[in-house]
């Protein structure tokens, strides 16, 4: 990140990160282009709920967070209704812990990518 950036909040990085990715990225992807550890997980987590809820509002709806879910490498099930950016811990089907996802990106409101949730 350039010099100007090391003034930008959290969300306002991953905002920039997740508008300028030309594929989506999970929030293990986001914390290591921020240089941030894996204990502020739980804190970017935070920080992608709080920018889908802020993002609808500043651009009155037109830029949205969109979530691919998340799902079992074990048995394939997928999350739709999991609208939380925290990874589920294990899967309701088969009980694996072998989940991966989700993704985010940012979208125009009316061209989401198919399967994918808008916050």
């Amino acid at each position: 990140m350039s010099g100007e950036e090391n003034f930008l909040t959290t969300r306002e990085k991953i905002y920039l990160i997740l508008k300028n990715s030309p594929i989506p990225l999970t929030v293990e992807d986001i914390i290591n282009m921020l240089g941030y550890s894996v204990r502020e997980k739980r804190k970017v987590e935070e920080d992608i709920e709080h920018l889908a809820l802020s993002l609808k509002s500043r651009s009155n709806g037109k830029e949205r967070i969109a979530i691919l879910p998340a799902r079992c490498l074990n048995c394939g099930y997928t999350f739709k209704d999991n609208r939380k950016a925290k990874r589920p811990s294990k899967c309701p089907k088969c009980k694996s812990f072998r989940i991966e996802g989700p993704w985010f990106y940012i979208t125009e409101s009316s061209s989401s990518m198919k399967g994918s949730i808008l916050l």
